[in-house]
């Protein structure tokens, strides 16, 4: 899924967090304050509630996309004011880094968490990259191409982006994946980028300036196939296509409005609309964008989800600097979790959240009792705790992580000790769960951490306090 600032201003963010007490243990939630900017507070809008994604040490974040785990990607500022790629995961903002550039920026996550985007190498030439299990790789270039960008990718390991040769000298890409590398990628079409591609590998994105007004054109590309120009006519100048489902509905944006296109129909998807973009589309085929709209003088942008014909917006936010707030629906994932981002000028930021659709199903934890032990040079602890159903409706088989920190604060140097398999439990009834984990390595003063459902597997009208911590272990 992509979105259209995509490759204009690169912004950035802060990671902290805040603790709250629930059931006599503690939740961190990402957000927290920081010198210089206020908290980003949850917003409920009509179904949905949104939380802020936390950053890498520095004022801004913005998301690009999200997969059907819940996990984001997109870039933020660092500590030391670098613009980094940014996986948001399980509550817990993890810098990609750069193999050896300055920047770098995170377009696309697919199931299986690899993740691309572009990093700046040594010489400062932007160059497409794919990350997977914690390593950042540069992929092959076509020979006369010194640089390009990834866009998305799909589970089959398939990636789009383009490649160019100078800023406005560009051809759109696919890189198929090999047994032992990434092979350099394989023509699509005349045009400066392909944006994303659905399981089928059907690619979408804007071809070569045509027609009377020499404007972009949305294209759509069909494995075997010849591209296909979405509007042959022109009738939609600028024409960017952003987004494919399973279904090969494609969306986008076309003069001042969104558009949807079916086998070959281009339509408006919101006839209500002064003016929209359309930036992503799940299989369902519930869509995602941005609609204009006035004060009076001015036009500012609103994140909107599709409800029939209207747009629902998600600008509802309880905005500590008033007017001059700007929001962007950039993605949508088959759980109808949605990545925003929250422009407040004002404040001088950009805040990326995470928007899920409220819901009754809600999970509890906490910590039970545990024994622990030293045998000699090895440490073993024993816990056990309780996972509740708090909602009137059963919650189906989800997972929890068990994770293991040598400090109160659930943060990227932790280690994952255990995945657990929670059976289904019925309305308002728990389950206890225990399990067993030996290390040679010291654990006094060491803390648990328990993620609950860390698949995603039920969504949750709150899902901030899925992240819960034990006592220090004691030994």
């Amino acid at each position: 899924m992509f979105c259209s600032d995509r490759a204009s201003n690169v912004r950035t963010a802060v990671r902290l967090a805040v603790s709250l007490t629930l059931v006599g243990a503690t939740v961190l939630l990402p957000s927290g304050p920081v010198a210089g900017r206020p908290v980003p507070a949850p917003f409920p809008v009509h179904e949905y509630i949104g939380f802020p994604l936390p950053s890498i040490g520095g004022m801004d974040t913005h998301v690009e996309d999200i997969n059907d785990k819940g996990e984001a990607v997109g870039w933020g500022e660092s500590a030391d004011g670098a613009t980094h790629a940014v996986l948001w995961r399980n509550g817990k903002a993890v810098d990609l880094g750069t193999p050896g550039g300055g920047s770098s920026w995170a377009f696309g996550i697919n199931n299986n968490s690899q993740i691309v985007g572009s990093t700046e190498t040594a010489e400062g030439i932007n160059v497409p990259f794919l990350w997977q299990e914690g390593t950042m790789m540069v992929l092959p270039l076509r020979p006369g191409y010194t640089g390009g960008i990834a866009y998305d990718l799909n589970d089959a390991g398939t990636i789009v982006g383009s490649l160019h040769t100078a800023p406005n000298s560009r051809q759109s890409v696919r890189w198929d994946p090999g047994d032992a590398e990434i092979a350099p990628p394989s023509i699509l079409f005349g045009g400066t980028a392909a944006l994303a591609l659905n399981e089928a590998g059907v690619a979408v994105g804007m071809g070569e300036p045509y027609g009377a007004y020499a404007s972009n054109r949305g294209m759509i590309w069909r494995p075997g196939d010849h591209p296909i120009i979405l509007d042959p006519q022109g009738s939609l100048w600028g024409q960017i296509a952003y987004d494919v489902n399973e279904a090969g509905v494609v969306v986008g944006k076309g003069n001042t409005r969104s558009f949807r296109w079916i086998n070959g129909v281009l339509e408006d998807p919101f006839r209500n609309s002064s003016g929209s973009e359309a930036h992503a589309i799940n299989d369902a085929g519930t869509i995602v964008g941005k609609e204009w709209y006035r004060d009076g003088v001015n036009s500012y942008p609103r994140a909107y989800v599709q409800k029939g014909d209207f747009a629902a917006h998600l600008n509802a936010i309880a905005y500590p600097h008033g007017k001059g707030s700007y929001g962007d629906a950039v993605g949508i994932n088959n759980h109808r979790q949605i990545a925003v981002n929250t422009d407040w000028s004002l404040a001088g930021y950009v805040q990326a959240y995470l928007v899920s659709p409220t819901t009754s199903a809600d999970i509890g934890l906490r910590w039970g009792l545990y024994n622990s032990w030293r045998a000699g040079k090895v440490y073993r602890v024993n816990p056990e705790f309780r996972v509740g159903n708090l909602s009137a409706e059963q919650l189906p088989k989800f997972h929890i992580e068990i994770w293991l920190s040598d400090d109160p604060v659930f943060d990227a140097g932790d280690k994952r000790v255990r995945k657990l398999v929670v059976p289904p439990i019925k309305p308002k009834s728990e389950r206890v769960l225990r399990f067993r984990y030996a290390t040679r390595k010291p654990l006094v003063d060491h803390f648990l951490f328990a993620v609950i459902d860390s698949t995603n597997r039920v969504p949750e009208g709150d899902e901030s306090n899925n992240v819960v911590r034990s006592d220090q272990l004691q030994f």
